[in-house]
Order: C-alpha cells, then structure tokens, then sequence
C-alpha cells in the first residue's frame, strides 16, 4: 500500500487526482493497521470552515482506520494553519496542577518532565491535530503528540521548542542529541520505517516491570494522553530512537521525592496510630506505599483512601493512608517513609520519633474564675501508673505556658470514685489582663509509661 502511494505522488499531475488517490488510499487502508503516511508539507487543498472561508488544511493526514493502533502523524514541516472549523474551540475542564509541579526546580528538571507528562494522562485533554503549534505552549484546546513535547519541557525547563513539528523541535532542531543510552524525560521519535522525517513523538518515562519502555504520548482523536509501550505494536519498526536536551545537566536526571505528610502519629493504651497521605507524581493514578518502622521492625501500608481534599488539589488518584500497629507498653522508636513508585521519584522519609505508649493521665479541669488582674483554676490530676505520688499539671494562658503546679491537695471525692489516694487535688491563681481569656490546664505523666493529658480549657472574662 505505502509503495502504492509513494508512486502515485511521481504520477500526480493535478490537486484532483492528488485527492482522488488520497481518497482511495485512505478507504483501501481500512483494512490495515497501518494507515496511510502523510504527504510532504506544502501538499494542501483550501476547505471551508466555521466562520472561515479561507481555512486549510493538510491534503491527507495520517489516520488509524479500521481499528489500528498506528499514531496520527504529527504536523508537516510546511503545515498551513487549521482553523475553527477543524479543531474543537473549547478548552478542557483540567485540575489545577498539583503543588509539587508548580514549585520551580533547578534539579530533576528531566524528572520534572517525567511528572508533568504523567500529569497531562490524568487530564481531559483531547487530541487535536496541530494542537498546541500557536505562539506560546498550551493545551487548550488539546494537543498532538509534538505539541504536548512542547508544553512539557517549557514547564520543565522554561524553554520554547518552537510550534514546529517534533522532527523540527526535536530531530533538526540542534537542542538534541540521539542517544543509545536514554534517561526518563528524554524524547522518543518514530519515522516511516524508522527513518526520518519523524510523523510521532512521545516522552519516555522508564520501563513497566516486563522490560519494556514506556511513553507518554497522545496519538489519535478521540483519546487523551496516555502511556504506552510500542514494542508489541504493528508500527514497532518506525522506532527512530531517544532523543536528550542537549542543555540538561546530570542533575537534571536526579529523582524527584514523592509528595505527602505525616498528618497524625498519635498513640493508644496499645497501638500506634498514623495517617496522612503519599502522592508520587510520575505515577499520579497509582496509589504508593507507606513504610512504618516502630523498633526498627517495619510494616508496610498501602496509601490507597479516597482523601477529597488531595483531588480538590489536583491530585488524581488515592492517595491516603491510615493505620494502627499493636505495641507492647512503653517508648518506642517510629519512623515513617513514603515509598516511590516511579523511577524519576524517590522515597521520602520522616524524622523519627518517639512515641510512649501507656495509661493517659486522667483528671479535670473543674473551674476557673476571674477576678481583678487574675484568674484561680482548680480541679485534679492523677498518673493512673503511679498512683501513690503526685503529679503536675502545666497551667497554659491563652496558648503561653504560665507555670507549673503539684496536684496533691486534698480531693476524697477523686478516691471515692477511683481509689486512688486522697490527695490528687491542685488550685493556683494566675496574673492575667484584663479582657476575655483562655486558661487550659495539661496533666503531666509520673511514669514513662504514661501519657499526657489536656484536662481541659475555659474562656473567662478579666476585669
């Protein structure tokens, strides 16, 4: 069939048996999972379109009929423009871009590109032929596979490649160089049979865990970017190879750490609680993994809840996790790390901690009255570990700590109820301005094995 079409193009004598052949071929290709390829720029026939008589567009373009896997071709070197009534004019309803992608980066910057591709596979962004080849990158109101290489370095690496066609931004540009040895970010180019001028291009993003190289590409109407592997294709054969930004450092090849927080590390008379959220942004869908070490024995947790307020980000995907691990009484050593998915991430960890598990102190704050310039708090404070000793309490002024009391001051009415000695009572009186104050009173553990407990606050009013 493709030598079919290149003979025709020598015998073409006039636009309508260019068209006429174009037609035919494009029919007969129907039944092939290689379509036709695209005639050299320059070949085009004036079409009408919305709201412009004088709209153009390319002669024949490169399509997938009859069900093929093979990519649209990209814009032809002396593409014409495409008017309103070629491409859709509305643009796509797209998620803000996720914090991390919008912090500058003078590292990592081809793990940057890794990300913001990922990114764009998560989005409603369709492909357009010649999308993206205005005056500036964009993806509105979609993007074809050059147009989205286009957009992603310029967010990466502040560079324009130009509104030219992949094999001119990338091939004939001079800003690249081929390359046997290709590092995530770098840029994939496929020719008729491997050979140029390049008709795709996409950004390779690493290997799936068979071997086989992966892009992020955008490839035909109907469909949004999206990562696949060409090996298993029809069109496997027109690989032309990868191509590296001639201005990236190897720094630019370092991993990026994976997003998230340790929201809570909180304990219980037995257990280890923690939560928060993992986001690894060269695989925004999938959910990543969490590793807590508590004594250095660890635990691995999946960070795979629904967390709305992460989508509502821009973050696609699950991405939370929650756990409790049982522990035995006592301190322990808990570290937490958020575990990479991608090869252009890295894992990230937490400073350690240590947590004591026990009994919480128990007690009350049961009163606190104003007076003039001052404010007197009572109530009671017990270690239930250490029972037969008295413990502080830590008086706090409107988020400022104050002092410090012993609670050993008489409460029957706390041994009555607890059995746990009779003097487990504190009173003290505070300076405080005049106007509406807040006290709050903490109760501090006596044994290791104890925990401390906010007893309780209230708002009064100082004259």
């Amino acid at each position: 069939m493709r030598r079919a079409f290149r003979s025709a193009r020598v015998a073409v004598l006039g636009v309508s048996l260019v068209v006429s052949a174009a037609l035919a071929l494009t029919t007969a290709g129907t039944a092939s999972a290689r379509p036709v390829g695209a005639l050299p720029g320059g070949n085009s026939i004036t079409l009408p379109g919305a709201g412009d008589s004088n709209t153009t567009t390319p002669l024949l373009r490169r399509l997938a009929p009859g069900g093929g896997d093979r990519p649209v071709g990209d814009l032809e070197p002396s593409s014409p423009r495409i008017g309103p009534g070629s491409i859709r004019t509305s643009a796509p309803a797209l998620d803000p871009l996720p914090p991390d992608l919008l912090a500058p980066s003078t590292t990592g910057r081809l793990s940057l590109v890794v990300n913001f591709a990922m990114w764009t596979t998560t989005q409603p962004i369709p492909y357009v032929w010649g999308g993206g080849h205005g005056g500036s990158p964009t993806l509105d109101p979609g993007v074809d596979c050059s147009g989205l290489v286009r957009w992603v370095y310029w967010k990466a690496f502040g560079i324009d490649l130009g509104g030219g066609t992949g094999d001119g931004m990338v091939r004939r540009s001079g800003l690249f160089t081929k390359t046997s040895k290709p590092v995530p970010g770098d840029v994939v180019l496929f020719g008729d049979y491997g050979n140029a001028p390049a008709y795709h291009s996409g950004i390779y993003i690493g290997k799936d865990a068979q071997g086989r190289p992966l892009m992020a590409n955008t490839s035909t109407p109907g469909t949004y970017p999206h990562v696949n592997t060409w090996v298993d294709r029809s069109w496997a054969g027109d690989f032309m190879g990868y191509w590296h930004l001639n201005a990236a450092t190897a720094a630019d090849a370092n991993p990026l750490p994976v997003q998230g927080d340790l929201d809570v590390l909180s304990n219980t008379d037995s257990a280890i609680q923690v939560s928060g959220w993992a986001y690894d942004p060269g695989r925004p869908m999938e959910s990543t993994q969490v590793r807590v070490t508590v004594d250095g024995t660890s635990s691995t947790i999946a960070a795979d809840r629904p967390r709305a307020d992460l989508n509502a980000g821009g973050m696609p995907g699950n991405h939370g996790f929650s756990a409790e691990l049982p522990a035995s009484a006592g301190s322990h050593r808990v570290c937490v790390t958020l575990l990479a998915v991608a090869p252009t991430s890295k894992s990230r960890g937490f400073t350690c901690r240590t947590v004591v598990l026990g009994r919480p102190v128990d007690g009350r704050l049961d009163g606190a009255t104003p007076g003039a310039g001052v404010i007197t708090v009572r109530g009671w404070s017990v270690d239930l570990n250490r029972t037969e000793v008295a413990n502080t309490v830590k008086v706090v002024l409107d988020g400022r700590y104050v002092t410090t009391v012993t609670a050993r001051d008489a409460r029957p009415d706390v041994d009555a109820a607890l059995h746990v000695g009779p003097r487990h009572g504190y009173q003290t009186t505070i300076s405080a301005a005049a106007g509406i104050r807040e006290v709050c009173v903490i109760g501090l553990a006596a044994s290791p094995d104890s925990l401390q407990k906010l007893l309780g606050c209230k708002t009064v009013t100082v004259g």
